[in-house]
């Protein structure tokens, strides 16, 4: 069994310590299983039923370890990966925004997308199905504005702004709701 472990861990981040879990565990049960065959074979190697026996009640006992600490694990890298789907929402958003108030000049101007980035940054990371549409909504507004910062709108930067602004607000309110 120690030599199946690598196949038994799923790649994931965090796959040195799910590993490192089962690698223990199997570890643990070939020493456990090599010590009490060598004990048999020197107390008396011509009774095998209770080695058998001993050796059998070991390998059930580790069987019911292995398998719920793979569910276990299993449950951990589905967490995980639903968490990092999640975030993707305000990282790729709060990206895009940083990289507009870098290419701004004009101070009211990157006031306004500042604020974006504080009610960005600072909304829950948690989302939701039913809010697939609004997100997908900002992700449209944050590409109109990143259009008008090239052409150096002021007015129309502002403004769209203030709405993203009330889009996310709407977003986070929605979020709050649903929990």
């Amino acid at each position: 069994m120690l030599l199946l472990t690598p196949c038994l861990t799923r790649k994931s981040k965090s796959s040195a310590v799910f590993g490192f879990s089962i690698y223990y565990i199997s570890s643990l049960y070939f020493l456990i299983q090599f010590v009490i065959g060598i004990t048999f074979i020197l107390i008396d190697p011509n009774k095998h039923t209770f080695a058998l026996l001993a050796q059998l009640t070991i390998a059930f006992f580790y069987s019911i370890i292995l398998v719920s600490l793979l569910i276990s694990n299993e449950r951990t890298a589905d967490a995980e990966e639903k968490r990092k789907s999640q975030i993707n929402f305000i990282k790729i958003s709060s990206e895009k925004i940083k990289g507009l108030v870098e290419n701004l000049k004009d101070k009211e101007s990157k006031k306004s997308i500042e604020k974006i980035y504080d009610v960005i940054y600072s909304s829950p990371v948690k989302t939701h199905p039913e809010l697939i549409e609004i997100e997908e909504s900002i992700l449209a507004s944050i590409s109109e504005l990143e259009r008008y910062v090239i052409s150096d709108n002021k007015e129309r930067i502002i403004s769209l702004s203030n709405s993203l602004i009330s889009k996310i607000n709407e977003r986070n309110r929605k979020i709050k709701s649903l929990q």
